[in-house]
């Protein structure tokens, strides 16, 4: 209602020690070095080609973006009917080389901005990406950062998905990988031990009051409040583990829809929790 406020305090501990003091008299809350503390540090660069089509992507922390995409006129290498076939050999060589060039450039330019790259996933069909590398275009820096060269359909959304998941060894230590990751194992557990699983609002809270929650894991959809009042509650708590899964990651669908945006993994079988109910109403 208009004129009546309520007051609202947290107190949150930052994950490093603030060493910068600021005296600022204006209207703003100057979050600045807040928020460079919880901005991932490593950027892993993703580069899906195919002949004559190439997409460049970053995964940054817990979501990838498309930072740019290349198409060149490359001709199938079989020569149609009545053609020099080693005149068109010649000519369609030419062409993938200029074509790699143009990519390698590409790559140069946005890869080499980043100071934190840790590492680079080339993916593709067929023999095109080794091809790719095998050219002299690439930063010879950059081609150190190489730490997968896996197959994928396709230069476009789902050939990034595609190399994501089949370099996922290497991207492990990722929050979109990690987030993956535990999704997999929210399935397997609704599937071969649902008694290890808790899902919906209610429930989940019930279980961090109760202790038998291991990991809890909520939606980025259900806003920032309700994520904060978690936070919150288990502030000081070292036996449950918080995770926000990101809109960006697939997997969000699935928290989303089949299990409200809300689900923790129990350190013990939920039957437990109903005993501990039990034993407090017989009290």
């Amino acid at each position: 209602n208009p004129g009546n406020y309520e007051w609202v305090f947290y107190a949150l501990i930052p994950p490093t020690q603030i060493t910068i003091f600021k005296y600022i008299c204006d209207t703003s809350f100057h979050t600045e070095i807040l928020e460079s503390m919880v901005k991932s540090s490593d950027t892993y660069g993703i580069i899906v080609i195919e002949r004559g089509e190439a997409v460049i992507a970053l995964l940054r922390g817990n979501h990838w973006e498309i930072a740019d995409k290349v198409q060149f006129f490359v001709p199938n290498k079989h020569a149609a009917g009545g053609q020099s076939a080693l005149r068109y050999k010649r000519q369609t060589e030419h062409l993938a080389e200029t074509f790699y060039k143009l990519v390698a450039e590409r790559v140069n330019k946005i890869f080499n901005d980043i100071p934190n790259l840790k590492g680079i996933v080339v993916a593709g069909p067929g023999p095109t990406k080794e091809e790719f590398l095998e050219e002299d275009g690439l930063d010879y820096r950059l081609k150190d950062k190489v730490i997968a060269v896996v197959s994928a359909c396709c230069a476009d959304i789902g050939g990034i998905l595609e190399a994501i998941r089949n370099a996922e060894d290497k991207l492990k230590e990722t929050e979109y990988v990690k987030a993956k990751k535990l999704m997999e194992e929210v399935m397997y557990l609704a599937v071969k031990k649902p008694e290890y699983l808790i899902y919906g609002k209610d429930a989940v809270l019930d279980s961090i009051k109760k202790g038998i929650a291991k990991v809890v894991i909520v939606s980025e959809d259900v806003g920032e409040e309700e994520i904060m009042n978690l936070t919150v509650m288990l502030r000081g708590r070292r036996d449950v583990e918080l995770f926000v899964m990101p809109k960006s990651v697939e997997e969000n669908l699935t928290l989303t829809q089949t299990f409200g945006g809300y689900v923790a993994i129990l350190s013990s079988p939920s039957w437990l929790m109903e005993n501990y109910e039990n034993d407090e109403n017989n009290s």
